[in-house]
């Protein structure tokens, strides 16, 4: 027999659960819990848990969650919230359990990138009511597929919230280069591969590390956060950058929202993350790290598309030396596949700048709020 959810909060308000695994998806929806917070229809709480060992209070510490409550995992299930958001692709598994009152709450995707690796491409968004796309190319893949109908009224198209940052005017990008103690003389490079097996860092890491520290340009190294997980690592990150960082021209970026380092940055490196779309966004150059083992990764990512989009962009490297080279040739020439990043730009992302507006107009609407 269900268990009899256990009340919470105010009667009359919206509950809104949100849930997350790690920082880099709280920091998806921390711009729409900004704007949801000014709300007094709503309550917002925060559940999750961060390499196994940190709760609910210590992630939202940790990203300076503001207007949410923090809310122990397991408690949470025993509740019957309005809607459960998150950026996770899999639903923890007490949330879908039939004799707990959460199973019976609708569940919103927000969708925590938009990689060519189309790791949302999949039958579990099937186990969703909502979903808040990122952009024309999402939709037509997970519509093509079949995880999602043209005409479902959960379909809303959002865009990414977590890069309006990038165009609204509200960051200062000389302000952020003094905080990062960035030489003003020198352009800067941010290096930001994601993390997989194989990943071009396995291949050949030391030797692009100590060739791009070695360039005349400020080095920012931003690592996906699985790289310094240890239960998916046998190399220490943390260790094996400090020599590196100990350079006056690199310095490593700790901080899980990568949006700041972005704005700052001249030209980015990447892989086949989200990151490379994301910084599309402000037209600036992109280098690629090729895919070291294409055909293993296509066994991971069934709908992984290297043809649509993938990394036509800016130049590609298979090595260090090529990767150094790309950099000096891009910064030289940041007009070279200028039109591909705009147009890779406009095919991926709905309301560049205006998508926690759009997200939060469409919350409003599932809960059946008016607008304020």
């Amino acid at each position: 027999m269900p268990l009899p959810a256990i009340p919470l909060g105010r009667p009359g308000a919206k509950k809104l659960l949100f849930y997350a695994e790690s920082p880099v998806k709280l920091a998806i929806f921390k711009p729409l819990l900004r704007e949801l917070a000014q709300d007094d229809r709503i309550e917002l709480y925060f559940a999750g848990k961060l390499q196994g060992n940190v709760g609910s209070k210590g992630m939202a510490d940790l990203l300076g969650l503001e207007g949410v409550r923090p809310i122990r995992r397991g408690w949470s299930a025993m509740h019957r919230f309005d809607l459960l958001v998150t950026a996770d692709y899999e639903i923890w598994a007490p949330y879908e359990n039939p004799l707990l009152p959460a199973s019976r709450v609708p569940k919103l995707q927000l969708f925590h990138g938009a990689s060519v690796r189309n790791g949302a491409v999949a039958p579990k968004m099937k186990r969703f009511q909502h979903w808040f796309v990122i952009g024309p190319y999402m939709e037509r893949a997970l519509v093509g597929n079949g995880y999602v109908r043209s005409d479902d009224p959960g379909l809303h198209r959002v865009g990414m919230p977590k890069t309006d940052r990038l165009l609204d005017g509200s960051l200062d990008r000389a302000a952020i280069a003094r905080e990062l103690r960035l030489d003003p003389a020198r352009k800067t490079v941010m290096l930001a591969p994601t993390w997989m097996k194989p990943s071009p860092l396995d291949e050949y890491g030391d030797a692009l590390l100590d060739g791009l520290a070695r360039g005349g340009w400020n080095l920012l190294i931003k690592l996906h956060d699985k790289f310094f997980d240890p239960r998916f690592n046998v190399t220490d990150w943390n260790a094996k950058l400090a020599p590196h960082e100990a350079r006056e021209n690199v310095r490593v970026v700790r901080n899980y929202d990568a949006v700041p380092a972005m704005f700052a940055s001249d030209l980015l490196i990447s892989d086949v993350s989200s990151i490379a779309n994301e910084f599309a966004l402000l037209d600036r150059p992109l280098v690629y790290l090729r895919v070291p083992d294409e055909e293993k990764l296509r066994g991971r990512y069934r709908h992984m598309d290297l043809d649509t989009w993938g990394q036509r962009a800016g130049e590609s490297a298979g090595n260090a030396a090529e990767c150094v080279a790309a950099v000096e040739r891009s910064l030289a020439h940041p007009d070279m596949r200028a039109e591909t990043r705009r147009a890779l730009a406009q095919d991926i992302f709905f309301h560049p700048g205006k998508a926690t507006a759009a997200g939060a107009e469409a919350l409003l609407r599932i809960l059946g709020l008016s607008a304020r």
